[in-house]
């Protein structure tokens, strides 16, 4: 299998810091050992380093990462040497990193998310006052919709 990697754009990334330290131990096992299963990534690094990637979530997400920014790729899928599942199996292409979109925080995502709701709330309320006026005073369409905006009859 021809693989897809650039010693320039390895260097360029380990010389100028372009990844994080997680990103960067993930992202140098697969160059020099893969392509790999992330979970024969895990152990090549313990194997080398002396000391293990955690096999959790949150070191998984370098993977995707890697992915995303463009440096690493999934050839597909194949049995793992370290599970006997079948997983995807990561190589690095010859690509520098793009920067990842900034996460929105939190707070503001829940602040964009009250803006959707009052927004939906208000357009509720004016269809509803739209049947209470259309139904006209006494119609029982016309007071499920007063009662439901609190309105007098």
């Amino acid at each position: 299998m021809t693989r897809q990697t650039s010693i320039a754009a390895y260097h360029e990334i380990k010389d100028s810091g372009l990844l994080s330290r997680r990103r960067w131990e993930v992202y140098d096992v697969l160059f020099r050992k893969g392509p790999l299963t992330a979970n024969e990534a895990f152990v090549a690094f313990a194997k080398e380093s002396g000391r293990a990637l955690l096999f959790d979530s949150n070191t998984r997400a370098r993977f995707t990462e890697l992915r995303d920014m463009g440096v690493a790729v999934e050839l597909g899928v194949r049995q793992c040497s370290i599970t006997g599942m079948t997983t995807i199996l990561w190589d690095v292409t010859d690509r520098l990193p793009v920067a990842l979109p900034k996460r929105q925080s939190k707070y503001a995502a829940a602040l964009a998310r009250i803006e959707e709701l009052e927004a939906e709330q208000e357009r509720l309320e004016d269809a509803l006052t739209d049947i209470a006026i259309a139904a006209g005073a006494g119609h029982p369409l016309g007071n499920i919709a007063r009662a439901a905006l609190k309105l007098k009859p």
